[in-house]
């Protein structure tokens, strides 16, 4: 028997839709997965341009996010909240140490329920930035001291990740920029469980 080509091309048109009609109809009962869940502002009678940067969920009921935030004097401070399975509430993060300075937390790895890391920069008023490291023991956050390859006027020093496997296995990534050369290069920081340093083969010639 011979087929028609319109008979066989309708065939194909009818059998096309009706898969397309099946595959609409399946995604249409697929319930949306994600949610917005709000996050609390540092300052709710104002607006304070708060954003996050970086999570880390330890379980479904234990997690932190970090970012910043604007005083009302318009300076970046840097800003965390922990996730306890219903709500996200800020826990105060270490102001910048001088007066015009800036920072931002830019990622954070939650090693344990007392054992956060969070990796940004602090921006100096006078200009150049500096690697930023807070850790949080539990009950508060403190800073960590952390190397700068490049400490020149107008160096910039900045880490955007943190993760590792433990306590004393720790890894920071951003990046370093010579003023006097002008040119970036990346930047892996390392804490041994005591001090923080920059990835030797890193800065090798």
């Amino acid at each position: 028997m011979v087929r028609s080509p319109l008979l066989t091309l309708a065939a194909a048109t009818a059998l096309t839709l009706a898969t397309a009609a099946g595959a609409t109809g399946a995604q249409a009962a697929v319930p949306a997965t994600w949610q917005v869940l709000r996050s609390v502002s540092p300052d709710p009678t104002k607006v304070d341009d708060s954003f996050f940067s970086g999570v880390s969920m330890g379980s479904a009921g234990d997690g932190w996010a970090v970012g910043t935030f604007s005083n009302p004097q318009a300076v970046n401070q840097p800003l965390a909240e922990h996730w306890d399975g219903q709500a996200w509430r800020i826990t105060a993060a270490p102001p910048p140490p001088t007066a015009g300075n800036s920072s931002v937390l830019n990622g954070v790895d939650e090693v344990g329920p007392a054992n956060v890391w969070a990796a940004g920069t602090l921006t100096l008023a006078a200009g150049g930035t500096r690697t930023l490291i807070d850790h949080f023991t539990g009950t508060s956050w403190a800073v960590v001291p952390s190397p700068n390859p490049f400490t020149d006027p107008g160096a910039d020093n900045e880490l955007n990740a943190v993760g590792g496997t433990s306590a004393s296995d720790l890894w920071a990534a951003g990046f370093a920029l010579d003023p006097v050369s002008n040119v970036a290069q990346g930047l892996f920081e390392h804490f041994n469980g005591t001090t923080c340093q920059a990835f030797p083969s890193q800065w090798a010639a």
